[in-house]
Order: structure tokens, then C-alpha cells, then sequence
């Protein structure tokens, strides 16, 4: 008969291969994904969202907005990137407190097609109450319009 203090030690041992063998299937799995599925615009979109967050950091700290993204000031925890998934730069255009983030697209043209197409997102920076919205709050201000991400990479191969 097995004593207890055995038992445990056997359990613990079964634990410890356990664990270690779902870690190292986690870790392959991780090495093996094919990270390249994200298009230019998602990481446009990503970099348009730091943008806002940016923005919204500097109208709460200025009590104005910025008059060029270049005024906008880089922050720690985000992305700091001015530039679409293209490396392009992103234009701003603000009316009023509606700020509009636009990428061209890759023939930096207004208009076009796949990845062509203009990709814009728009915001208010203030809430309806007056003040400037909170950068940090995901609730508000959503996007008040954002393009659609297309997610078919063959739009994006070069011919």
C-alpha cells in the first residue's frame, strides 16, 4: 500500500508534467501563428484609435485642440505612430470639436478601391455636456464613423 505522503508526491510529479507540457503546446502554438494576417488597415486603425487618444490627452491638457498632428504629443502606453499601415501620413481635419483621422491608402489619393480606399474615423472630442471627452474612457467618445476593415489579404499582394 502506497503511504500518503507518496500519493502526493505523485500527484504533484503528474501536476508538474501537466503543466509543463499545456505551457510548452501554448508556446508552439504562439511561435507557429501567422501574424501576418493583419492588413494595412487594421494597423491603420489601430494607430488612428492611439491618435484619438492622443488628441483627446491634449485638448484636456491645453483646453484646446491640436491645430497639426505634429502638436500632438506622444504617450507612453500607446503607439505613438502618425503614419498608416503604408507608413503614409495620417491627415487630420477638425470642424469644430469633430475631429477626422484620414489615410489615402496606398496611392495616397482621395478615393480609389481595395487597398486604395480612403480609411477615415471620425469623433467628438467633446462630450455633450461641454468638456472634453476622456481619452482613457473606451464608452465615450466612440467612433462616430469608422471605415470597415477588410480582412481579404489578396487586396493587398503586390501584382
Amino acid at each position: 500500500m502506497i503511504s500518503e505522503t507518496a500519493k502526493d508526491t505523485i500527484y504533484y510529479i503528474v501536476f508538474c508534467i501537466a503543466a509543463v507540457a499545456i505551457i510548452y503546446l501554448f508556446l508552439m502554438v504562439l511561435m507557429r501563428a501567422d501574424l501576418g494576417e493583419f492588413t494595412p488597415d487594421s494597423g491603420t486603425s489601430t494607430t488612428m484609435y492611439g491618435l484619438k487618444r492622443r488628441i483627446l490627452h491634449y485638448a484636456t491638457a491645453n483646453n484646446r485642440l491640436p491645430t497639426s498632428i505634429e502638436e500632438v504629443p506622444e504617450l507612453e502606453v500607446l503607439s505613438n505612430s502618425n503614419t498608416d499601415g503604408w507608413g503614409l501620413p495620417i491627415q487630420m481635419v477638425i470642424n469644430d470639436t469633430e475631429v477626422t483621422l484620414i489615410s489615402y491608402g496606398k496611392d495616397k489619393k482621395s478615393g480609389g478601391t481595395g487597398p486604395n480606399l480612403d480609411f477615415s474615423h471620425i469623433f467628438q472630442a467633446k462630450t455633450p455636456s461641454g468638456e472634453w471627452a476622456d481619452e482613457n474612457d473606451e464608452g465615450y467618445p466612440s467612433w462616430k464613423k469608422q471605415s470597415k476593415i477588410r480582412w481579404d489579404k489578396s487586396e493587398y499582394q503586390e501584382n
